[in-house]
């Protein structure tokens, strides 16, 4: 088993350590064909080891939380080897696990390799959040913070802090405190992909109302008003793509 605190050590079995650059774990023109899933969870080791944290959860979805994404934010299916449009997996120091629902349970099956962990998300089994409180208590989580909901890591900290002020009682040992969630600057698994396809650049056309049937015009009125009086706020963030198509009027 290689030292994951050692980037030469784990990158020993991709026969190129002579050119490890921090960030950078792969040569500028890697024969992928030789990269395995166990050279993946290494390589994703070693940047966890750079960043100074205990382990990364990868989601499916995008910057706009879109369950579809473009191929260049599929991340998740990289890392793992699973192309179901639903799950999220979460690289320890010393685990691999890929959590998703019964739709993709024969999927996930055949498409990981048993350096993975399938985790079922039945009622009767433990949740991700619980999951991760329970493996990473007094530990360091990296996200990616345009990829993870804000809203989430609130509530997940507010269930662990719980969690932890009760465990705390019986022993107020630091290996009780709550996991902390930690942003990172980038993804991490865009510094293991260098062959990462490009950020589409397509067209955006404006949708006519002959089509749409309401102007933009009216759309943000509506919304404006919306936002000030049902809920008492100044302004409205939206991300999701579907939104910002039919309030601008726009498609691409």
């Amino acid at each position: 088993m290689a030292d994951f605190n050692d980037p030469l050590a784990a990158l020993s079995s991709l026969s190129c350590p002579c050119c490890y650059r921090k960030g950078v774990p792969f040569c500028e023109n890697p024969d992928m064909s030789k990269v395995t899933p166990l050279h993946k969870i290494q390589l994703l080791r070693v940047l966890l080891a750079e960043d100074d944290v205990d382990a990364f959860i990868c989601l499916s979805e995008d910057a706009h939380n879109s369950e579809y994404v473009s191929v260049c934010d599929e991340r998740r299916s990289y890392l793992t080897g699973f192309s179901g449009s639903a799950g999220v997996a979460l690289v320890t120091r010393d685990e691999a696990m890929l959590f998703t629902d019964s739709r993709y349970y024969l999927q996930a099956g055949n498409q990981l390799s048993k350096d993975w962990t399938l985790m079922k998300m039945e009622p009767k089994d433990p949740t991700l959040e619980e999951v991760i409180f329970d493996k990473l208590k007094g530990k360091r989580l990296g996200i990616d913070p345009f990829q993870f909901p804000w809203s989430k890591s609130k509530t997940w900290e507010e269930k662990w802090a719980k969690k932890s002020e009760m465990l705390k009682r019986k022993d107020p040992s630091p290996s009780n405190d709550p996991p902390t969630i930690v942003p990172l600057e980038r993804n991490l698994v865009d510094d293991m992909w260098p062959t990462r396809p490009p950020i589409p650049q397509n067209k955006v056309s404006l949708h006519p109302v002959s089509l749409s049937g309401e102007s933009v015009t009216s759309k943000l009125s509506r919304v404006r008003s919306a936002v000030s009086s049902e809920s008492k706020s100044d302004a409205i963030v939206i991300s999701a793509l579907d939104q910002i198509g039919w309030l601008f009027n726009c498609r691409g």
